[in-house]
């Protein structure tokens, strides 16, 4: 749950913090920007509208993918896992931190 890495063992491997978010927020903004000047019930803006839920599609898939793979790949290579509890809660509530760590 870091911003550099997502995950760090006790071995000293470390798992990098993949960001699809952020990798994909230069065109999330010009999507929102293209669909919020669309006229309202016109084609055009359900085809943006359409473009845009097919992008959070996408980094919502990546992200199921990134915790899938790294789940199952810790889980074939370690007989026991802990894990830090953290109040994520009110770490979000540091508006810097606060989309990083979602």
């Amino acid at each position: 749950m870091g911003l550099k890495e997502f995950a760090i063992c006790s071995d000293g491997y470390r798992e990098a913090n993949p960001k699809y978010l952020r990798k994909s927020e230069r065109r999330l903004v010009r999507l929102q920007r293209d669909l919020s000047r669309k006229k309202k019930d016109s084609n055009n803006r359900k085809k943006a509208r359409l473009k845009l839920s097919k992008l959070h599609e996408k980094i919502m898939n990546q992200r199921a993918d990134f915790l899938n793979k790294l789940s199952i790949k810790l889980i074939r290579e370690n007989q026991s896992i802990v894990i830090e509890d953290l109040k994520v809660k009110n770490m979000q509530q540091n508006h810097r931190l606060a989309k990083a760590i979602s």
